[in-house]
């Protein structure tokens, strides 16, 4: 607690991991001691949910158990992570396939939801989480070393027991494009890489927006229309409508270009289709896999109605819209209006120019 209050301007949270594997090996006691530490620096905890780590030789844990004795421990301004994980130990439970009663008393408290797509990202168990109303607040990328390439090994079980087996190549635009391909609104999902992080860091009267004054740290995206595969890390592929991808950043006013597609290193644009090419010694080309182009339709003009959770409230919950609190897409007075909901990847292949949009954010 002293480093972190020594350091407030490093420290702005404590990370513990609530799972199996660890839970096997250290209990449930860990966890608690970190609530501890982050109520005494007032900070704010960030709980990983899902199985990070094999359980420990003779010792069963059951991951239910572990959701129900530490998610009560969570207090408003707390964080729970891997909303979308494809490992047991998430926010649906093994045994009831239904979002855990106590992650909706945790949301009703005032915690919030960070995807943290990482490894864990699986559009099956986004959907179940979305369907029944729960919007993430914020979109960790949880980019780090595993995330991006699991190290080789000769053996073969080993390789399969590792929990980043199978991580697709993605990035944080990536990330984003899934989110709008899942349904939720272009606002929702810039929200939370701007001014949601900003205001859970406790940031946001120095970052997470534009304005007058402020240092000028801005991204220029471009929203690409078309059809373009993406692919979780369950293998999963879906073929969305919209990509998200970076332009270039102003960091305290200096620009630094995005690196073009196709000049990348292997995997870099975070897309499923990679082609090498001698553009240069050591380096790999890779194309956005575009499917099928869009029809070309003029900037402002009104989208075709597009499959989305029913609005959103504090910390991520969406505000309910079916009979006894639960989310009913066909009794739902939005999804009524939108006319029929269809995921990503149903509609036929068309064939017409790709149209761009830019804008700051």
């Amino acid at each position: 607690m002293r480093a972190a209050r020594e350091n407030p301007d490093l420290v702005r949270g404590i990370k513990a991991h609530a799972e199996i594997g660890g839970a096997s090996r250290c209990g449930l006691e860990v966890i608690k001691i970190g609530k501890q530490i982050a109520r005494g620096a007032g900070l704010p905890l960030y709980i990983h949910l899902g199985q990070l780590w094999p359980a420990k030789d003779g010792v069963t844990i059951d991951p239910d158990e572990v959701v129900r004795e530490l998610v009560p421990l969570m207090e408003p301004g707390d964080v729970l992570a891997h909303p979308f994980t494809r490992h047991p130990g998430g926010f649906i439970s093994a045994a009831t396939g239904e979002v855990h009663p106590e992650v909706w008393a945790a949301l009703e408290r005032g915690v919030t939801v960070d995807v943290g797509h990482g490894s864990h990202f699986s559009f099956d168990m986004a959907r179940k989480v979305l369907a029944a109303g729960i919007v993430p607040h914020t979109l960790g990328a949880d980019m780090h070393g595993y995330n991006v390439r699991v190290p080789d090994t000769s053996d073969g079980a080993a390789r399969a027991a590792n929990p980043f087996l199978g991580v697709a190549p993605f990035n944080l635009t990536n990330a984003m494009s899934k989110l709008l391909a899942l349904g939720m609104t272009l606002p929702q999902v810039l929200a939370t890489v701007t001014g949601n992080p900003a205001r859970m860091l406790r940031m946001e009267d120095t970052i997470g927006s534009l304005q007058v004054g402020r240092e000028a740290d801005v991204t220029v995206l471009d929203l690409l229309e078309g059809q373009f595969e993406l692919a979780d890390n369950s293998g999963e592929q879906v073929t969305a409508e919209q990509m998200i991808v970076p332009v270039f950043a102003l960091r305290a006013g200096r620009r630094h270009d995005a690196q073009p597609a196709g000049a990348a290193p292997d995997g870099g644009c975070g897309v499923t289709s990679i082609t090498r090419a001698a553009a240069a010694p050591g380096r790999a080309r890779c194309r956005i896999a575009r499917v099928a182009p869009a029809p070309a339709r003029k900037l402002g003009a009104p989208r075709a109605p597009r499959p989305r959770p029913c609005g959103s409230g504090r910390g991520g919950l969406a505000r309910p819209c079916g009979p006894a609190g639960r989310h009913r897409p066909r009794s739902c007075p939005r999804a009524a209006a939108a006319g029929p909901q269809r995921w990503p990847g149903a509609a036929p292949a068309r064939a017409g120019p790709t149209v761009r949009r830019r804008w700051p954010g």
